[in-house]
């Protein structure tokens, strides 16, 4: 008998799984669909990856922050969130 935690926990994997797929692959078809224009433009052929990275981190950094916040919390300050 598979117990429900065992069963989400192997549905978080696979979410987190591509999630982590489709951020990779975004930022390959970015260095590949921007690197011949950034290196003629801004002398780096990594000039929108490095950009693009730069939002990765923050949203990585909030992902994870929330990921740990008690749902009954959020639901309080979910209102706040939408406006803000």
């Amino acid at each position: 008998m598979i117990r429900e935690d065992e069963t989400s926990n192997g549905d978080i994997k696979i979410f987190l799984s591509i999630v982590g797929v489709l951020t990779v692959l975004g930022l390959v078809f970015i260095y590949s669909a921007s690197s011949v224009y950034a290196l003629e433009k801004f002398g780096s052929a990594q000039f929108f990856l490095r950009k693009q990275l730069l939002y990765v981190i923050p949203a990585l950094c909030g992902f994870l922050f929330f990921a740990k916040v008690p749902i009954e919390i959020l639901k309080k300050i979910t209102p706040y969130l939408f406006f803000a």
